[in-house]
């Protein structure tokens, strides 16, 4: 689960900050790191997108924004059994999906 959450926490960042790793990059006494790194995201990335809006949504506003699932369940007026429910979709999809990439 804490892999789930770091690999979620980088994507999100990645594509909250819009910021690309450029060709200049690359030039890094690793660049093999770096191309697997940029890979990883990529693939981070686009497993987040194919999860539910909802169920997206509920996931990063625990893993990343720290709230807790009363909070949530408030926020999206649901029950905090429900947002249990979606955080467990979430993290089984998103290990589904990382582990075929």
């Amino acid at each position: 689960m804490n892999l789930v959450r770091d690999r979620a926490r980088a994507a999100i960042h990645r594509s909250s900050s819009k910021h690309h790793i450029e060709e200049n990059d690359l030039r890094a006494p690793d660049q093999v790191a770096a191309l697997e790194s940029r890979d990883m995201l990529n693939r981070i990335e686009a497993a987040m997108l194919r999860l539910r809006p909802r169920t997206r949504e509920i996931f990063v506003a625990h893993r990343i924004d720290g709230l807790s699932y009363a909070e949530i369940a408030d926020r999206m007026g649901i029950s905090v059994k429900g947002v249990e429910k979606q955080m467990g979709k979430a993290i089984a999809q998103l290990d589904r999906l990382l582990d075929r990439s």
